[in-house]
């Protein structure tokens, strides 16, 4: 990603489950050449934009037709509907990336309102099944392991546009030294997180039962798309972390040795920073077992010296009558 896009045109991903990146294909025709090409993947969501709509949606219990109706036809304030506004970001971005136009080989909404003319069906991560011969879906495996395009038969309305997100995630000392470069030096995010949710986590399905998901929706003749370099959504979810996954997810100094990453990302090593607040499970929790972790740890002062003393900490007058 260069620096033209990553300034102005940063808003238009959301802060979660999104990339832009470069994806490269590999073909052999029927002589043994291997032909080995580049795609642009932009998956993105105007969460800026969608975000307060469905919360006052929400909040006004709006009926599903109503919704229906502006997701087609709501001016965004651009001339355009809330699906175009969606296409023209996605073209935008693309054009800034490649420094031209260019006609894309494949389009389509995986989070969208479709209707029949009798019911309204709400997909979520989920493509409308095309009808057309030689139609294709993009299906997504995973942020490291990238992407599929399928052909399709299936009679199903919809066909789910990924594979899911496991709830486990990869961990820093099961990896090798490429693995890890493959995530630091293959995958950007923006702030100080020495990790990303999104990236650290492998496919929903294994591979065993990926074979019968495609059976069960007549998915053939893949096109494997595998990431190359991307940038990935920032997935500021650490505030709401327990401790022990937010220890198993932060790097430590050694993970980053020889990965050509050393210095240019933060939060890693022995210490975890933790959110100030009795909201943030890590510090409220840390604060309740205060008295055990100071026998413990005598080394570690969570409050002023002069100011605690035999468990009682000293507040002036002046902070009481504030509070």
């Amino acid at each position: 990603m260069n620096d033209k896009y990553d300034k102005e045109h940063a808003g238009m991903m959301s802060p979660f489950q999104c990339d832009i990146g470069q994806y490269n294909t590999i073909s052999v025709d029927d002589m043994g050449i291997a032909t080995n090409d580049k795609a642009l993947v932009v998956n993105v969501s105007l969460e800026a934009l969608t975000y307060p709509l469905w919360t006052n949606y929400l909040v006004s219990n709006e009926t599903v037709g109503k919704v229906y109706e502006n997701w087609g036809k709501m001016d965004m304030g651009n001339g355009k509907s809330i699906t175009d506004t969606s296409a023209f970001a996605r073209d935008t971005i693309a054009k800034t990336i490649l420094g031209k136009t260019v006609n894309p080989l494949y389009r389509d909404q995986i989070n969208a309102l479709y209707s029949d003319g009798t019911d309204i069906y709400v997909a979520n991560h989920a493509i409308k099944t095309p009808k057309d011969e030689n139609e294709k879906v993009l299906l997504h495996c995973s942020a490291l392991a990238g992407y599929e395009l399928f052909e399709t038969k299936s009679e199903e309305l919809f066909t789910p546009s990924d594979l899911g997100i496991s709830a486990d995630t990869f961990g820093w000392d099961e990896m090798s030294l490429a693995q890890r470069k493959r995530v630091f030096n293959d995958c950007v995010w923006e702030g100080k997180e020495g990790f990303n949710t999104y990236v650290m986590k492998p496919p929903g399905l294994t591979s065993s039962k990926k074979k019968s998901f495609e059976h069960l929706y007549s998915l053939s003749d893949a096109t494997k798309m595998n990431m190359k370099c991307a940038k990935f959504s920032s997935q500021p979810i650490r505030d709401y972390m327990d401790i022990a996954t937010l220890a198993k997810l932060t790097p430590e100094e050694s993970h980053v040795v020889g990965t050509n990453a050393e210095g240019a990302i933060e939060r890693v090593g022995q210490h975890l920073e933790v959110k100030m607040s009795l909201a943030n499970p890590p510090f409220a929790q840390l604060i309740e077992k205060f008295e055990e972790l100071a026998a413990k740890h005598p080394e570690f002062q969570l409050f002023n010296n002069n100011l605690v003393s035999d468990g009682y900490i000293k507040i002036p007058r002046n902070v009481l009558n504030n509070l």
